[in-house]
């Protein structure tokens, strides 16, 4: 999504671009496998400004492509947002406090709410808390506490798209229709560099060829780390950047909704630091779950991206078991 997203604005800007893409078709890397939740809970101003003006984007999202009556688009469905206070955690009121300060500065409308508002607007959700989050195997797991959940912080510009792997497909197409070029099922090997090595230049495809470019935009998901390594290692200059990524392995479920509940109509997507979950409704009645990675969780970092394997291991199926378990502690799903 943000390469596609990254041609189709420097295509609309008079630019020309070439995307590279190593799989088949649009959204055929982990984009497909994204929760595709579009949020503007944000701590940093910056990131919060971003994803507003985005948001916008998502919720006309033909409009934005400017796409043909014809062409099929995902779709944004807007659920509102709600992220839960816990007392028991001292760095969720710090969260809660940074996110309400962005969204004041940039006056997006929410609701702070309290205990009683939270139960009355949300009924089927308990106010028990159980910080902190445990494995299942843990002889504490469901175990409350005596703190209780304290409410949240809900906005209604909150939601998610149904289909990302379509929504990357429209991007490029959007692209394409602006003068973008793709090229698929094309890796990239190295990178050019101009003659005294203190710029990118380019790249070299797995073939060999070359391709010049006075920008390279790095939009590469879990491939990024890799590329932003091989720049500043060919470069031969310290690496000063302050954010960097790693390819990162994790999971979602999708569980069944508590009965006689309109999923859609009913339940926001919640962040629940309480339980290290966070959940939306998933059509057809169903809750996608996924975790927020707690301590407790383990961390499956990939060294190269041909480690990673389709089959879940039994460590996964774990934690999605746990994952359900904490849904039912606090919307009554069955475990």
């Amino acid at each position: 999504v943000l390469g596609n997203a990254c041609a189709l604005e420097l295509a609309r800007a008079g630019r020309r671009t070439l995307t590279l893409d190593p799989n088949g078709a649009a959204g055929y890397g982990s984009t497909s496998s994204s929760s595709s939740i579009i949020r503007v809970f944000y701590s940093a101003v910056d990131s919060c400004k971003l994803a507003w003006e985005g948001y916008w984007g998502w919720q006309h999202w033909r409009d934005y492509l400017q796409a043909p009556p014809e062409e099929q688009v995902a779709s944004f469905h807007r659920t509102g947002g709600l992220v839960l206070r816990c007392p028991a955690a001292p760095e969720s009121q710090l969260f809660l406090d940074r996110v309400k300060s962005s969204m004041e500065q940039l006056e997006i409308d929410f609701e702070d709410w309290d205990q009683a508002e939270l139960a009355a607007r949300l009924p089927f959700l308990s106010t028990h808390s159980y910080f902190p989050p445990r494995r299942i195997d843990d002889e504490l797991f469901g175990t409350e506490n005596e703190c209780g959940l304290s409410g949240g912080i809900y906005t209604r510009h909150t939601g998610y798209m149904d289909d990302p792997q379509l929504a990357a497909r429209n991007l490029a197409q959007a692209a394409q229709r602006a003068g973008a070029e793709f090229r698929w099922k094309t890796s990239v090997s190295g990178l050019l560099y101009n003659q005294v090595r203190d710029r990118v230049a380019g790249v070299v495809l797995d073939d060999g060829s070359p391709v010049e470019a006075p920008v390279v935009v790095n939009a590469a998901g879990p491939h990024s780390g890799m590329v932003h390594a091989m720049a500043m290692d060919g470069a031969g200059v310290a690496d000063d950047s302050r954010v960097h990524s790693r390819p990162f392995r994790v999971e979602v479920a999708v569980i069944p909704g508590p009965p006689g509940l309109d999923l859609d109509a009913d339940m926001p997507w919640i962040a629940d630091t309480d339980l290290g979950v966070y959940f939306r409704p998933q059509f057809p009645g169903q809750i996608l779950t996924g975790s927020q990675e707690p301590a407790c969780d383990p961390k499956h970092y990939l060294v190269r991206l041909t480690d990673f394997q389709s089959h879940i291991p039994e460590s996964y199926r774990s934690c999605v078991v746990s994952r359900r378990c904490q849904c039912q502690c606090h919307c009554h799903c069955q475990c």
